[in-house]
């Protein structure tokens, strides 16, 4: 046991520079000395093993939403921001899934899912000629930025698509979904405070309309769908609605452009794994899962204790947030094999990258197909990338919960020196 205080969760997150740099040393020694940890600065539990994780998410009688954590809950309680007077979610009941329990979820989240997972179930074409699309100009030059470039391009496009947003709408529905994420910022300012709820209203007023153009003119896409499912009794409020769809589009535009960014990224400093991918196509699918594994786009997840229970053998009382750290789970030298090497061989258990439970990521389907697609269409496309500056430390993005790459410059083997 060493005699140097034990990291705190702020330590292990993008807004600490160190923790931004690499969680993983902190993480490793929170795991080892002390898996379940009470953090004062958050006001709840930090948990860091991968038994754990799995045992808390299984628990369908642990809640989500932060209105349910005790007065001392404070990180998690952050979640539930007050909206201003400006904002028209203000005076409204909370209406995201991201932040509901049962019954409410279960009512949303069901016929949701099921029309999102329709629509994923037909939608590789799409996918392929949004990637081709955005990566046909790549191949005319000699040095781009795979983040800015290609990554986090695709999953707005072909998010809109699916919505059935109008392609002239696309780059403003970026902007405003950008600028809506910074809801989850837990330090943003005042000035992002208001950038963040005028995107949100935007989207607001735009959910509203097309529901109302929708219902007087029906159409094929995920919009139309789910005015279709409440028109034939889904028991759902137009605001209930709205909410879930900015959520779609928020967590699953940067998530997926993290996931597709970092996967390069992965797979250009692994140039032995990369050749075996090239050569066998196939493997796609592994490693893109072993691309979560070592590089979850979210860093956490936590639920709220319903009543007195105990955890490893830790009393937790009635109220107290537990915060999963994902990144740490994702980790654990007792489940994974050499945990921090990357290696799409791996048999062994499965990630929880994508949370698990009532309340696995409802994006998960769509995330992982718009990834295998982006990522093998890239190096089929462009094979003599490599980085531009392979001896560079990555530059990750200061943006909590999320952990993916701000920039990534590559360039054609012939344009460098190699």
């Amino acid at each position: 046991m060493s005699d140097h205080p034990l990291p705190t969760v702020f330590q292990t997150t993008a807004l600490d520079p160190l923790g931004r740099r690499d969680p993983h040393p902190r993480l490793d020694r929170l795991r080892r000395e002390c898996p379940i940890k009470f953090d004062a600065q958050m006001g709840g539990y930090f948990i860091t093993r991968y038994a754990d994780a799995k045992t808390v998410l299984a628990d369908r009688d642990m809640l989500r939403s932060p209105d349910r954590a005790a007065p001392s809950a404070r990180a998690i309680r952050l979640q539930r921001s007050n909206p201003s007077l400006r904002s028209l979610d203000y005076g409204k009941p909370p209406g995201s899934i991201l932040l509901l329990d049962d019954p409410a979820h279960t009512r949303i989240r069901a016929p949701l899912a099921q029309a999102l997972y329709e629509r994923v179930a037909r939608s590789r074409l799409l996918i392929e000629g949004v990637v081709d699309g955005i990566l046909s100009p790549l191949a005319e030059k000699d040095e781009f930025d795979v983040v800015i470039d290609y990554a986090h391009r695709i999953p707005i496009h072909v998010m809109c698509r699916i919505l059935g947003i109008p392609r002239e709408f696309e780059p403003t529905f970026r902007n405003w979904s950008e600028a809506a994420a910074l809801a989850l910022h837990p330090m943003r300012s005042r000035a992002a405070t208001v950038r963040m709820e005028d995107a949100q209203n935007a989207l607001h007023e735009y959910f509203l309309g097309s529901f109302a153009q929708r219902r007087a003119r029906p159409t094929d896409d995920l919009i139309g769908d789910v005015v279709r499912l409440q028109l034939d009794g889904w028991a759902v409020s137009d605001h209930e609605l709205q909410a879930n769809l900015r959520l779609l589009l928020i967590a699953g535009n940067l998530t997926t452009g993290d996931l597709i960014g970092s996967s390069i990224w992965l797979l250009l400093n692994h140039r032995d794994q990369l050749s075996r991918l090239k050569s066998e196509p196939g493997r796609i699918g592994r490693v893109i899962e072993e691309c979560l594994r070592m590089e979850s786009p979210i860093d956490a997840t936590d639920r709220v204790a319903p009543g007195p229970t105990t955890l490893a053998g830790c009393p937790i009382a009635a109220g107290n947030a537990i915060t999963l750290s994902l990144r740490a789970a994702n980790r654990d030298p007792d489940v994974f094999d050499r945990p921090h090497e990357f290696d799409i061989d791996r048999t062994s258990a499965g990630h929880v990258a994508f949370g698990g439970g009532a309340h696995f990521c409802l994006g998960a389907p769509l995330a992982r197909l718009e990834t295998q697609i982006a990522v093998l269409a890239f190096f089929q496309e462009l094979p003599d990338l490599e980085l531009a500056d392979p001896y560079g430390s990555p530059c990750w993005r200061p943006l909590p919960p999320f952990r993916g790459l701000e920039k990534l410059s590559v360039r054609t083997m012939r344009s460098g020196s190699s």
